[in-house]
């Protein structure tokens, strides 16, 4: 009993010592509680938190990002569409088409577009440039003084106008019958004030006429002065010119026969004219011009040859008309 109870000893002894070098093959048993280790694997699952480091790497990507931000001068091209309002200036340039429009106010009233100006209009014809009229002029003048075939004849007209700086020009008039001629020389300035025109002027002048018919010979000869003031208006193509001037004789000497003076007068106001004159420019750049005026004068003055011993002045109108190249 006593050997079968060591004998059962001994096998236990051996099975706990068989248990004992059995663990190699029970090391896949460790080897599944060993798992837990395995699990590290799970903490590399764990680890994908720092595989979320490419939410990190999106965080990184805020400064592509900021790339995107830096767009924002890609959005200066935006800025360069904002720069589209200088290329909104060919719609000032359209602005600036206002001047060019400017022919279409020309285009309107050609003829004022012409590079010279007017004859008698107060404005004149333009810095260094020059007017020449040339017309006919008659004073229709009272039975009283003369006889019916004798008051109605016309005079040759022409007058010639040059431009200078400063507003100023310099003019030459000229009307002759023979029994009665002037030539004037003078000098005017003018200025505008906003769409009218003034001027003042003063003319000098040499008169002479002759009559010899019949056995009839007579000559008279005197100065005059005639200062004045003008007013003009503009129409389209059309000038308006009123004028009014005195007239005065420095001397005057008239003759019969061989050197026979009948009547020799000295300084003196002889009388005064107001004038209307219509300017209108054509398209070939000349100047009809037309008017009429009233005339107040002594009459040894207008008609010397009457031999008038009046001393009150008469009225009488005046009718002209030309052309101005």
């Amino acid at each position: 009993m006593r050997r079968a109870g060591i004998s059962t000893a001994l096998l236990t002894v051996l099975a706990a010592g068989a248990s004992w070098a059995g663990e190699p093959d029970s090391a896949p048993s460790t080897a599944e509680v060993q798992p837990a280790p395995a699990r590290l694997p799970t903490t590399p699952e764990v680890q994908p938190e720092p595989a979320a480091i490419p939410p990190n790497a999106g965080v990184q990507l805020a400064p592509a990002t900021a790339a995107e931000v830096q767009t924002a001068p890609a959005a200066l091209p935006t800025t360069a569409e904002v720069q589209t309002a200088p290329a909104a200036l060919p719609t000032t340039a359209e602005v600036q088409l206002a001047p060019a429009g400017v022919p279409t106010i020309s285009a309107l009233t050609p003829p004022v577009a012409a590079p010279r100006g007017f004859l008698t209009y107060p404005e004149g014809p333009g810095r260094f440039q020059f007017r020449l009229g040339v017309g006919a002029l008659m004073d229709v003048l009272s039975l009283k003084e003369v006889q019916s075939e004798a008051r109605q004849v016309p005079q040759v007209l022409a007058q010639l106008r040059y431009g200078l700086p400063w507003g100023f020009s310099a003019d030459a008039r000229l009307t002759a019958i023979v029994v009665k001629n002037e030539l004037e020389l003078g000098i005017a300035w003018s200025a505008r004030l906003r769409k009218l025109w003034f001027s003042a002027f003063d003319h000098h002048g040499f008169s002479y006429g002759a009559v010899g018919v019949q056995g009839f010979d007579a000559t008279s000869w005197g100065w005059l002065n005639k200062p004045g003031l003008a007013l003009g208006l503009p129409f389209e193509s059309t000038r308006f010119t009123l004028s009014y001037e005195l007239i005065f004789t420095l001397t005057q000497h008239t003759r019969l026969g061989d050197l026979t003076t009948v009547r020799r007068l000295a300084a003196g106001y002889v009388g005064d004219a107001l004038m209307l004159t219509v300017e209108t420019l054509l398209h070939n750049g000349g100047i009809i011009f037309y008017g009429l005026g009233l005339l107040r004068t002594a009459p040894n003055y207008e008609l010397w040859l009457a031999f008038s011993d009046q001393r009150a002045q008469i009225a009488h109108p005046r009718f002209f008309a030309g052309y101005a190249f």
